[in-house]
């Protein structure tokens, strides 16, 4: 039973995207889906499903036409800082 104190994750709706890179456990390998909604709850992606008007109910809604989506991208890259002499 969830802690009452606690409130319930917010259910995040990405819709429309233009494209999501996903990965295809049957192929063992990243796949582009197009046209697409990602519904998130919390940190985790709850469901992926044709782009479609929908009622989301109390769902936050995130225009996503035109973009893409890669979930879990993190980028960490070293920089160098010129040094003075």
């Amino acid at each position: 039973m969830p802690d009452p104190v606690e409130p319930a994750p917010h259910r995040k709706i990405i819709c429309n995207a233009a494209w999501l890179v996903a990965w295809d456990e049957a192929a063992q390998s990243h796949c582009y889906r197009r046209d697409v909604d990602l519904a998130i709850e919390g940190d985790t992606i709850a469901a992926i499903s044709p782009a479609r008007p929908a009622d989301h109910g109390d769902a936050i809604e995130i225009d996503g036409r035109g973009f893409a989506i890669l979930p879990a991208l993190s980028i960490s890259t070293p920089i160098r800082l010129p040094s003075r002499c």
